[in-house]
């Protein structure tokens, strides 16, 4: 719940007939990348690294550098689901391994997916066969919604962020996901030599849904710690 900027992957048999009415069962390694590389940190837009050909290149890359694997090379092809001229097919010394690219504007309309989604089906059974170890790791998606809350500290610039952040990090507690610097505000109602951070917390707990009381709790801690550090907070 709430995630726009996605990054998904499965490993899986997929089912398919054979010429004698048997089943075949070809393990595929398959992934999907849509929205923002970025997601919101300060200094750059949202938009500014978005979902492309080239990211979804760059993770194939990534994944078979990890197994070891290479001598990889990319060749332009078509596919039905692909955009005309965004897609490839993998290869490792000279076997194909599979395909990649941004699906088309036909096929994001018709499953209703995000457009400039970029796809990868990799073969995982060769996958398996050329890897020579691995370095990779993965781990399962959040199932509980997360809670986003913004604190916007005011602090000398003589205070490093490195410090701002560990404190803040710590006083969040077992619950914080991820800490963002979102936006950095010198000016107007800003006293000459601070700077207003602005501070994204997003909280999840993997055990069940938290309470505002919960994150409150979380935050009252960081606000304590930040004050202890020279923070102003203002309400």
């Amino acid at each position: 719940e709430g995630l726009k900027d996605l990054g998904l992957f499965e490993v899986g048999p997929v089912y398919l007939p054979t010429e004698n009415s048997g089943i075949k069962e070809p393990l595929r390694v398959s992934g999907l990348v849509a929205g923002s590389g970025l997601g919101t940190v300060w200094g750059s837009r949202a938009d500014a690294y978005p979902a492309d050909f080239y990211m979804v290149k760059g993770i194939v890359e990534a994944l078979l550098n990890a197994l070891g694997i290479s001598a990889v090379t990319f060749e332009p092809t078509t596919h039905s689901l692909l955009h005309p001229y965004r897609a490839a097919r993998v290869l490792v010394g000279g076997v194909e391994l599979g395909t990649l690219g941004e699906l088309s504007e036909a096929t994001t309309s018709s499953q209703d997916v995000a457009r400039r989604a970029c796809i990868f089906d990799l073969d995982g059974d060769v996958l398996a066969q050329l890897a020579t170890g691995t370095t990779a790791s993965a781990k399962a998606m959040p199932r509980y919604p997360a809670v986003v809350r913004d604190l916007a500290p005011v602090f000398s610039k003589d205070v490093a962020f490195a410090a701002i952040e560990e404190v803040a990090r710590v006083a969040a507690g077992e619950n914080l996901e991820s800490l963002r610097l979102t936006d950095v505000y010198e000016g107007t109602g800003v006293a000459e030599g601070s700077r207003s951070l602005t501070l994204r917390f997003t909280f999840r707990s993997a055990s069940g849904t938290l309470t505002d009381a919960e994150v409150e709790a979380a935050l009252q801690e960081v606000r304590a710690s930040l004050y202890r550090l020279g923070g102003e907070l203002r309400s």
